[in-house]
């Protein structure tokens, strides 16, 4: 259970043509709502993390075209399942996480953090966000207080107020890749 839901697959009966559906319950077993509804689909490996679930929503009906991604953007819908965060130019998402998610715009193509109710935290965007540890696991946002990106060139740690409180020392992009680099913290910027 992620915030009191969980995710589980509703099987269609045999012979019906429909996809299975994704049901999320709460901890005493009841089904709150499913998905896909309307034009919001779920977005596996995803799960509620800090009141919200990353969902596909589509601007046409993806069954109507034959090449549906081409008209989806990423949204966040609360516990019973209505979207309440959501922008078209969100590409990609990822999990809440001490109040704070990243979008990736689809016309800038950089990352953006924003707080619970969808605002911009500051003005920096980022080419690149590490939501993996080296050792291929899932992080989320700002799990060990801070996140690293890669910013004007460089390695970065930034903050919950988006503010940049270390840099790598080794500008190349694979040196921090390839588990190598190190980055040094402003103590002084630091929570």
């Amino acid at each position: 259970f992620h915030t009191n839901r969980a995710r589980v697959t509703l099987i269609p009966d045999l012979g019906a043509k429909a996809l299975p559906q994704f049901g999320f319950i709460n901890p005493e077993g009841e089904l709150i709502f499913t998905l896909p509804q309307a034009n919001t689909y779920s977005y596996p490996p995803y799960e509620f993390s800090g009141g919200f679930l990353p969902v596909y929503q589509f601007t046409v009906d993806p069954e109507t075209v034959s090449n549906p991604m081409k008209y989806f953007y990423m949204a966040f819908a609360d516990t019973n399942g209505r979207v309440v965060l959501k922008d078209t130019n969100w590409w990609k998402v990822m999990p809440f996480y001490r109040g704070r998610a990243f979008v990736l715009s689809y016309t800038s193509r950089k990352w953006r953090m924003i707080d619970g109710k969808g605002k911009y935290i500051g003005s920096k965007g980022y080419r690149h966000l590490y939501p993996q540890s080296f050792d291929g696991t899932l992080v989320l946002p700002f799990q060990e207080m801070y996140h690293l990106a890669y910013h004007s060139g460089k390695y970065v740690l930034i903050d919950t107020a988006n503010q940049i409180v270390g840099e790598g020392r080794d500008r190349s992009e694979g040196a921090m890749q390839n588990g190598g680099g190190n980055l040094m913290i402003n103590h002084t910027h630091a929570p």
